[in-house]
């Protein structure tokens, strides 16, 4: 309820210094259509369009205006998409775009209190005429498209903002309409339960009636089955799985997920005795079809008698699994208790045998699946450029050291996850056996089977010996090892060492991560910290200026071209001097160089004239006067470049003894610290009120005249 006018006027005097709130809120560009709720889930128009005389003059402003890319949605920083997402750059190399806020939903908190902040819009200068944006080909805006709406959906399969953005795209003009809905409906969100419904019932229908051809756009399908096929959804009934492949001619990629095959790795009670097998309409439709899928998951949790593991070798020659380049195993354990018509050769050489006969077989990964063992690995394929094991509870060391020297010369990414058998042993050989090595990752991260009792601990005893110094392939591009624990300090200082003498045979190196748990004293701990992220820092990050701003456009360097010459003409007046000469020649030129050579030595020959005067005027001390000096000396050499203070750091790392300096890793994220590894790991941020509280008008003075009393 609004304050009336009188309690308004008399709290005027109270309230004088408050000040008018401004508002961030962005115009809308699109007038013209009101709500998303104008279009449907497929980008059809729910109503009719309204038009007008200058259209086409205004959609390249509306579309250079009003394309952005949405807000992201809050992601945790736990693997449960890492296998997922890492796959699916592998296939289609896919660049990932980072998306910033929107600014009138940014907020940040003070370091001294809770209070939000908004950020401040700055206009940006540009030159005039606007880019046709709406010419690129069609393959460039798709490509553009999908870099700004990834991802889709989440983790846990549930839609992004990014839809209703892509949606909004579409309806810009009639050349984004198209690219838009193709990034759409590339890999299409399938979530809630009824729309998978209405996606079978648009492909269902025919092309002619709609303006795209919706039916070869679809190319990868995901799907989490616990909520999207096990379920009957009112008035709708169960999905089709086979229609909706008999509908997708162009489609590559079928995975399934089930919600428990993410971390924690456990049954979290939403199963309840229900159980999702592979329906026979999807290997018949897949069959009719002829299609040729190029990924493919097994799960054993939702395998039925028919793709048991020893019936794997015949489904996988038929037509659409013979051109398989990415394959995943989960679920899959190496038991004792088998079908009695099953074959006498164990577990792992009829899953051998079974992945022999895919000649394209470029990627595996295995994910919850004990029967990674020493007898599988070495009768799996030699020609394996990616590899993953994810909770391998029983990989170890010594089985897979040498596996990587006999099947590890073509690898180019290797990820090993949540595996709790599993140390570090294998990388003195790492460099030898992986030469074309150029992704590692690996997350000692364990989870217990049961929620009631604990048994994440790890189960080797040592994760690194001293003597063991670890070897790196020259051609990594990325290191990211995270939660490294059970060794001492001196083995964590010979792997950190390890990395500073392979420095200048990592010329790729452009992301380098480390998580260290040492259980050391605290005052050790913060002297090795200090002193090998320092190392490390100064070895591996990139010294980079950020970008001038003043370059974004002609009129902005212009404009700041003006302010330099105002800014100097002002500054030689100060000391007397002009900008024309005295014997009227012809003024020096205005570009960058000389203008900042010609301030450097007026500045060097004051300096030199200022001590000169000093020095006659005796030796009293001028201490202040020198700081001062120094200090603008400092700044100016700053603006004037960064050769010297580069040739000062090479200097200062060559005297403490570091050989190289790399210099190109864009992050460089090294974390020591004893903390106790947890499923769900808890900071700052998640302590601070989201909310403003108490009286946002007061500004922590009582204007009470005469009462300098505390409130307490």
């Amino acid at each position: 309820m609004a304050p009336s006018r009188h309690s308004e006027t008399s709290t005027r005097g109270r309230r004088a210094s408050r000040s008018k709130v401004v508002s961030y809120k962005e115009p809308s560009s699109d007038d013209d259509f009101d709500d998303s709720d104008d279009f449907d889930d497929h980008g059809h128009s729910n109503g009719p369009t309204r038009r007008s005389s200058n259209l086409n003059a205004r959609q390249t402003t509306r579309a250079t205006r009003s394309v952005r890319a949405p807000a992201p949605q809050p992601q945790q920083t736990s693997s449960r998409r890492g296998g997922r997402d890492q796959r699916a750059n592998t296939r289609d190399n896919a660049i990932s775009s980072t998306k910033g806020s929107s600014p009138r939903k940014a907020e940040s908190h003070s370091k001294h209190g809770g209070h939000s902040k908004a950020f401040s819009i700055t206009k940006q200068e540009h030159d005039g005429p606007i880019p046709p944006w709406q010419t690129l080909p069609y393959q460039i805006l798709v490509q553009i498209f999908q870099c700004a709406s990834y991802p889709l959906y989440n983790d846990r399969f549930h839609p992004t903002s990014s839809i209703k953005w892509l949606l909004d795209t579409a309806r810009l003009c009639k050349a984004f309409a198209e690219p838009a809905l193709t990034a759409l409906y590339r890999s299409p969100p399938l979530l809630p339960s009824d729309r998978p419904h209405g996606l079978l019932k648009l492909l269902s229908e025919s092309p002619d009636i709609h303006s795209f051809n919706y039916n070869v756009k679809i190319k990868r399908l995901e799907v989490e089955v616990y909520q999207t096929l096990a379920y009957t959804t009112p008035g709708l009934g169960h999905v089709d799985l086979g229609a909706l492949i008999r509908h997708t001619p162009q489609l590559i990629d079928l995975e399934l997920f089930h919600i428990s095959d993410r971390p924690p790795y456990r049954d979290l009670g939403t199963e309840r005795g229900l159980k999702w097998l592979y329906p026979d309409s999807l290997f018949s439709a897949l069959d009719e079809c002829q299609r040729s899928l190029v990924v493919w998951r097994w799960n054993a949790r939702m395998t039925g008698p028919k793709q048991a593991l020893p019936n794997l070798k015949s489904i996988h020659q038929t037509v659409p699994f013979r051109t398989i380049r990415d394959l995943a195993f989960v679920n899959y354990n190496s038991s004792k208790r088998r079908p009695k018509d099953a074959p006498n050769d164990p577990d792992e050489a009829v899953l051998a045998d079974a992945l022999s006969v895919l000649p394209n077989l470029r990627c595996l990964h295995f994910e919850i699946s004990s029967i990674v063992n020493g007898n599988l690995l070495p009768l799996l394929p030699v020609n394996l450029s990616h590899l993953s094991f994810v909770k391998c509870t029983s990989l170890t060391s010594d089985d897979l050291q040498p596996f990587l020297i006999s099947h590890g010369h073509h690898l180019k990414e290797l990820i090993l996850d949540h595996n709790q058998s599993l140390d570090l042993a294998f990388l003195p050989t790492l460099a030898y056996s992986c030469p074309q090595l150029e992704i590692l990752k690996m997350d000692l991260t364990f989870y217990s089977s049961h929620s009631f009792y604990h048994d994440s601990e790890p189960l080797y005893a040592t994760l690194l010996d001293q003597a063991e110094i670890p070897t790196w392939p020259k051609t990594l591009r990325c290191i990211e090892l995270i939660q490294l624990r059970n060794w001492t300090a001196g083995s964590a200082e010979t792997f950190f060492q390890s990395l500073l003498d392979s420095a200048a045979e990592l010329p790729d190196l452009r992301r380098l991560v480390l998580k260290v748990i040492l259980q050391i004293g605290w005052r050790d701990r913060a002297r090795f910290r200090d002193r090998w992220i320092g190392k490390l820092k100064r070895a591996f990050l990139r010294q980079s200026d950020p970008p001038d701003p003043n370059l974004r456009s002609l009129r902005t360097f212009k404009k700041w071209k003006e302010g330099q010459r105002s800014f100097d003409h002002h500054g030689q007046t100060l000391f007397g001097q002009s900008e024309t000469p005295h014997n009227g020649a012809k003024p020096e030129s205005d570009s960058d160089a000389p203008l900042l050579l010609r301030r450097k030595s007026t500045r060097i020959a004051q300096q030199n004239e200022a001590a000169a005067v000093e020095l006659s005027q005796g030796d009293r001390p001028r201490r202040k006067k020198r700081k001062l000096h120094h200090e603008s000396d400092s700044s100016d050499d700053d603006d004037f470049g960064s050769d010297l203070s580069n040739s000062e750091s090479d200097s200062d790392v060559a005297a403490k003894g570091e050989s190289h300096v790399q210099g190109m890793c864009e992050v460089v994220d090294i974390r020591i610290d004893n903390l106790r590894p947890a499923e769900a790991q808890f900071n700052e941020n998640d302590f601070l009120d989201s909310e403003a509280s108490g009286d946002e008008e007061w500004d922590g003075t009582d204007r009470v005249p005469g009462d300098e009393r505390y409130a307490w």
